[in-house]
């Protein structure tokens, strides 16, 4: 966790993260993070802050899949 944070200290609303979900596939950890509603404000912007937290743990490779979920 300390690691994710550190890679993605520089994203706004992940302060307001709900939760993570750490899943060990194939020898690579795969990630969910749970946002507030309120993080979300279009499918572009959604887009784009999951490819920004993709591409922030890119030099990982520990590390595959994020996937970004919005909820109330």
């Amino acid at each position: 966790m300390a690691r994710l944070h550190a890679a993605w200290s520089h994203l706004d609303c992940l302060a307001k993260a709900r939760r993570v979900g750490l899943h060990y596939l194939s020898g690579r950890i795969d990630v969910d993070l749970y946002l507030p509603l309120g993080c979300y404000e279009s499918a572009a912007d959604a887009a784009v802050l999951r490819d920004a937290l993709q591409t922030a743990l890119a030099a990982s490779p520990e590390f595959g899949r994020v996937a970004v979920y919005y909820s109330e």
